[in-house]
């Protein structure tokens, strides 16, 4: 009898969280990328090059969390649309991802964070690792609080965005000196 391989191999993804801008560049410079998620305002075309990717996601709501921000006209977040970055994250074509919005601080780092969340199995490790992928990261509420609800995670989801969400308030206050009122 052979020996028992025990090994545990991971398939953690590789992200790459960027700004339209980043992104716009990173396609120009044929960086490669074996899936996409594309999140884009409402009425803007994704980059050029994203469409070309075999595996790609393209996706168009506004960074908004609020029922007011929808009265304002702005589009909010759907269920469907959070079911299909999870299902897209269950089927990843490889290792190389690239998850874009306008400024990848927000719907983008929410994106990784529900991928990154379903490949860990540990919402907090998950969380952390998207902080060190994007110290900006300020996830879009919204879509946590749908992925948190479609996954069954009990707010172990929106705990974990918490600790992303606490660091950009502490940058806050270390940047502009704003007084903790606390």
């Amino acid at each position: 009898m052979g020996a028992q391989d025990d090994t545990i191999t991971w398939r953690v993804p590789i992200l790459h969280i960027l700004s339209r801008t980043d992104a716009i560049e990173k396609l120009s410079q044929r960086h490669v990328f074996t899936d996409v998620i594309s999140i884009n305002d409402v009425g803007i075309d994704p980059p050029p090059g994203v469409t070309s990717i075999p595996h790609h996601l393209c996706l168009h709501f506004d960074d908004v969390y609020t029922d007011e921000d929808a009265e304002m006209g702005f589009t909010l977040p759907q269920s469907n649309q959070i079911e299909q970055i999870i299902d897209f994250a269950h089927h990843l074509m490889g290792l190389q991802v690239m998850i874009h919005c306008f400024k990848g601080n927000s719907r983008s780092t929410a994106a990784a964070l529900i991928v990154l969340s379903l490949h860990l199995q540990d919402e907090r490790m998950a969380a952390l690792l998207v902080r060190q992928i994007r110290p900006t990261a300020h996830p879009n509420r919204r879509m946590i609080s749908l992925a948190d609800t479609l996954l069954g995670r009990n707010g172990k989801l929106l705990g974990a965005a918490q600790i992303l969400w606490n660091q950009q308030v502490e940058f806050a206050r270390s940047e502009w000196i704003i007084p903790n009122l606390a």
